[in-house]
């Protein structure tokens, strides 16, 4: 198992399973728009991407299966003046969940965060996503009982 941070190139080869993560929580599937979007965010250097793989040969090629992916977005603590980073996706295929690899993925965010010397890494789940929940609890995440987060979204296109 290795992970990578994406680059453009890894566009194609993220798509698949950037959109299955979206179908899983009730997104439209749709693999082209998928790929655009992480397109658009690797371009604009808006997103950091890292993805796991294993990577088999045969006598004829290399393939590289992608197990998982963590999407991270930068942003910024205006009191302690420190950048910190959202965890907004993690995602990892239903055949290799249980293998460390959603493990590997976040050691490595956060890995990434404390070499840029970030206050840390925010992320939500759903309230009922206590799977997940139970995950970042044992990867030392604290649950935020100090703030109340709300949001506002606009209509559905």
């Amino acid at each position: 198992m290795e992970i990578r941070q994406a680059v453009l190139e890894d566009a194609d080869q993220l798509a698949a399973i950037f959109n299955a993560y979206r179908s899983h929580f009730g997104g439209k599937s749709d693999v082209s728009a998928s790929m655009e979007f992480l397109k658009d965010r690797m371009m604009s250097a808006d997103s950091v991407i890292f993805y796991a793989y294993d990577e088999r040969s045969d006598e004829q090629s290399a393939i590289r299966a992608v197990t998982g992916f963590a999407q991270l977005y930068p942003s910024f603590s205006s009191v302690t003046l420190e950048n910190l980073w959202i965890l907004n996706d993690l995602y990892v295929t239903e055949t290799t969940r249980g293998q460390g690899v959603g493990r590997l993925l976040l050691h490595h965010v956060l890995h990434f965060a404390h070499e840029r010397s970030s206050k840390g890494v925010i992320l939500e789940t759903t309230p009922e996503n206590t799977r997940a929940q139970a995950f970042y609890k044992r990867n030392r995440f604290v649950r935020d009982k100090a703030h109340h987060f709300t949001h506002y979204f606009s209509e559905q296109k």
